[in-house]
């Protein structure tokens, strides 16, 4: 009896499987007009495509300067709050998770354009810009500023 049940459920399954790909098989070419028109003209599509283009625009002007523009963002995140948010907060401001944005900083830290403190034992800490990284900064606002003007953005 248990063996029959087992037979049973092998069979069921290997006939699901092979009845799922086949079917899959037989209908693919039902599903390439609607595959095509969402390839086409998906609003998510587009402005993914477009916010690749504009990153793409912005990580080539800051190139002179060693920063990426998520990089730059993030610098001028930091100095638009001077010090007074922690990491979390910074990363809810740029809508980020926590731990993308600590991973994002490391390469700023390695390169001692920004420092941690630890003003408050136990809390989490905050970041700022060091004096080689305001000087950084100051390199890169008119690269910036440069592509701003390029998608009319004020």
């Amino acid at each position: 009896m248990v063996r029959f049940q087992v037979s049973n459920i092998f069979l069921t399954r290997l006939l699901c499987s092979v009845y799922t790909r086949c079917n899959m098989t037989v209908n693919r070419k039902q599903f390439v007009p609607v595959a095509r028109e969402a390839f086409e003209s998906c609003a998510c599509f587009r402005a993914r495509q477009k916010a690749r283009e504009i990153t793409r625009a912005y990580d080539d002007a800051l190139r002179p300067v060693e920063l990426r523009i998520t990089q730059f963002t993030m610098l001028s995140a930091i100095l638009s709050v001077n010090g007074s948010l922690n990491i979390t907060e910074l990363a809810k401001l740029l809508v980020m998770d926590r731990t993308t944005f600590s991973r994002n900083l490391g390469p700023l830290s390695r390169r001692k354009i920004v420092r941690y403190t630890d003003e408050q034992p136990g809390r989490d800490r905050s970041v700022l810009i060091t004096d080689e990284g305001l000087s950084l900064y100051s390199k890169a606002v008119p690269l910036w500023r440069k592509v701003q003007r390029k998608y009319n953005v004020s």
